[in-house]
């Protein structure tokens, strides 16, 4: 990883330096449980505050986990 190329996508992603950051790079399917991690993600956040997850991908499920990140206020 080039240097500083860390800080530069915590920047662009609006992500605290020390922040503890999740990610995840895959199409969007049910089987791939993106979901169930977003449902997971208010325990996450309680538990590690300050904690970010950021997805990359596209798929048939992708508008159905961004209606429940909005529906649980965690985006």
């Amino acid at each position: 990883v080039p240097e500083g190329a860390r800080a530069r996508l915590r920047a662009e992603f609006g992500v605290a330096p020390g922040a503890p950051l999740l990610g995840v790079i895959g199409r969007f399917y049910t089987v791939k449980g993106q979901r169930d991690l977003v449902e997971m993600l208010p325990a996450i956040v309680q538990r590690v505050p300050g904690a970010v997850l950021v997805f990359a991908g596209d798929g048939p499920e992708r508008s159905n986990c961004e209606q429940r990140v909005a529906e649980l206020d965690v985006g």
